[in-house]
């Protein structure tokens, strides 16, 4: 196989991004606990890269964290269980928590 040139030009299209910050309620997932849960903070601030064009049309009802208690300990680490699909995670903020059961 032999080529007829030495050199081609490809154009991609690259996709602009911006950050766009939410805060979003964090559901305790995992707690067996009997009585009241509440989690220290109840809220974190996700940081999320979105595409220029959708911009507008991403909400914070499109993002859901989660934190997993099963593990027993004192601090447990926030995760984001949804998010649009074109938008990329940068930050959540704080990325762990506390918990503590009232009875």
């Amino acid at each position: 196989v032999k080529s007829s040139a030495d050199s081609i030009r490809l154009m991609l299209p690259v996709d602009r991004y911006a950050e766009k910050d939410f805060v979003v309620p964090i559901r305790l997932e995992g707690s067996t606990a009997r009585g009241e849960v509440r989690l220290y903070p109840e809220k974190a601030t996700v940081t999320l890269w979105v595409p220029v064009v959708a911009y507008d049309d991403v909400t914070s009802d499109q993002i859901s964290l989660r934190a997993d208690a099963s593990s027993g300990s004192p601090e447990i680490e926030v995760r984001a269980a949804s998010f649009p699909s074109n938008s990329r995670i940068k930050q959540i903020s704080p990325s762990t928590i506390q918990y503590v059961i009232i009875q």
